[in-house]
């Protein structure tokens, strides 16, 4: 969806609709601050330490804007409440005030586009669907979590506009690929896991393992992009490595959407010159692992052979009883965040089966959506993930004409179908914060182009090209 200059919001009412949407982040942050701390004296403790970490943070953006994705995304068993709620919403707040103090109160160009526009426009829709929604608690948090995913996305668009920002950025994924692998590592060698059984990591769901594992592939192979001599070389072997042990869990947590998913990624590098070596030592890896040590293959290919839970993986009755609802609700929903709770009677008409679960998301995004918030909301929500493939395709000779690494484009492409693959049978997926850095890497191009072409025309050639412009 292209915008036109003369169309785009102003800075001020920019800035205005920001803090209206951080507001409910800010609220939750001190209720939850301040009713875990009941003592005054350690409440002013606490809040001093906050306020110094706050501050530290806000003068380094890139540090509180990645690190709060690292948090969005951090494994259950390391997430210690409350204080795992208050720093992700403190790091969320650290993120915004850094750039609102860095860019936006400057008159330096704004990214924006048409993917956030019509991100906003949905959040806007599910807000006026809390009208309808039976249980308002419930809507409220929905409408947080795609608050948050809406911040998440456009703050990494401003924070990263040049080849170092992405840098940056995938220096901050491989750690956290890399983190996993350990985990990983220290479970399969350092309890007593039996690998008869599926493998789960840090209280991770078995299935999501391998989503994060695939999506922090682009971390370990960015820098063998922008390396050279020695240094690209020893990159290169780390980041196979990372590529033999993301093989070897995957197979292990028995996901069979996450096997596929990388075999996908695997297959669609070797289309690509600057990408195909990976794509040769992936499959290269896998053969081996069938001929050397086909026992870390049992988990998966049983559960394939079984074909448990059919081959839908038991999702088949939600999504027929999410169409009942739909046919019924076509245009309201059950309104944001309550749709889970309304398919409920639904499934019940048809089975007894879930009769112990009083919330059933549909486990498919694009129903999960339809279900909150009707066809109009699902309509804005195809929109919304059509335009930022748009303006991936269309930035394409612009990225390669700033002279940077052409295998970004290769390796964004394979992750973001394995993902998609893995993605379309997921629940609560349709603003997880994998999704929203995958917008972000289809994003970030067309606004690399516009952070480096500079000049009174930069606004006219992103307009005719990705649908970007710059505020």
């Amino acid at each position: 969806m292209a915008i036109t200059y003369a169309s785009r919001p102003s800075r001020a009412s920019v800035l205005i609709a920001l803090a209206f949407l951080a507001a409910p982040v800010l609220a939750a942050a001190l209720v939850l601050f301040a009713a875990s701390i009941p003592d005054l004296s350690l409440l002013l403790i606490a809040g001093a330490a906050a306020g110094t970490a706050g501050l530290f943070l806000i003068v380094r953006p890139s540090l509180s804007l990645h690190g709060w994705f690292v948090l969005l995304v951090m494994p259950p068993a390391l997430q210690v409440e409350p204080f795992h709620t208050l720093a992700t919403n403190g790091a969320c707040l650290a993120a915004l005030a850094s750039w609102l103090l860095a860019d936006g109160l400057r008159r330096d160009p704004m990214a924006w586009n048409g993917t956030l526009l019509l991100l906003g426009i949905c959040i806007l829709w599910a807000s006026i669907s809390l009208l309808w929604a039976p249980d308002l608690v419930e809507g409220r948090r929905a409408l947080i979590a795609w608050t948050m995913s809406f911040l998440l996305l456009f703050l990494l668009l401003q924070r990263t506009r040049s080849l170092e920002g992405i840098d940056a950025l995938m220096l901050t994924l491989g750690l956290a690929g890399w983190l996993l692998i350990l985990a990983g590592l220290f479970t399969v060698t350092l309890t007593s896991y039996d690998f008869t059984t599926r493998l789960q990591v840090l209280g991770i769901n078995e299935n999501m393992y391998g989503i994060l594992l695939i999506v922090g592939l682009p971390g370990a192979m960015w820098p063998v992009m922008r390396a050279s001599g020695g240094r690209r070389a020893v990159l290169m072997a780390l980041s196979v490595v990372y590529l033999l042990l993301t093989l070897a869990f995957v197979a292990l947590s028995g996901s069979r959407g996450s096997a596929l998913s990388l075999l996908i990624v695997l297959f669609l590098f070797l289309f690509s010159r600057s990408v195909r070596p990976w794509g040769i030592a992936g499959l290269g890896v896998l053969v081996a692992l069938l001929v050397v040590a086909p026992f870390v293959l049992d988990v998966v290919l049983h559960r394939v052979g079984e074909e448990e839970g059919s081959e839908l993986g038991g999702r088949a009755p939600l999504w027929a009883a999410s169409l009942d609802f739909i046919r019924d609700h076509p245009w309201t929903g059950g309104g944001v965040g309550n749709g889970p709770f309304a398919l409920h009677a639904y499934m019940a008409a048809a089975t007894g089966t879930f009769n112990h679960r009083i919330d059933l998301p549909s486990h498919q995004p694009f129903l999960e959506i339809a279900v909150d918030t009707g066809l109009f909301g699902l309509v804005l929500y195809v929109l919304m993930l059509g335009s930022a493939v748009w303006t991936f395709a269309t930035s394409r000779r612009r990225w390669l004409g700033l002279g940077a690494p052409p295998g970004y484009y290769p390796v964004v492409i394979g992750v973001a179908v394995g993902f998609v693959v893995s993605w379309f049978k997921a629940g609560g997926m349709k603003h997880h914060p994998t999704l929203i850095l995958l917008l972000a890497l289809m994003l970030i191009p067309a606004h690399l182009t516009a952070a480096r072409g500079g000049g009174p025309k930069a606004p006219r050639q992103h307009r005719a090209g990705g649908g970007t412009s710059s505020v």
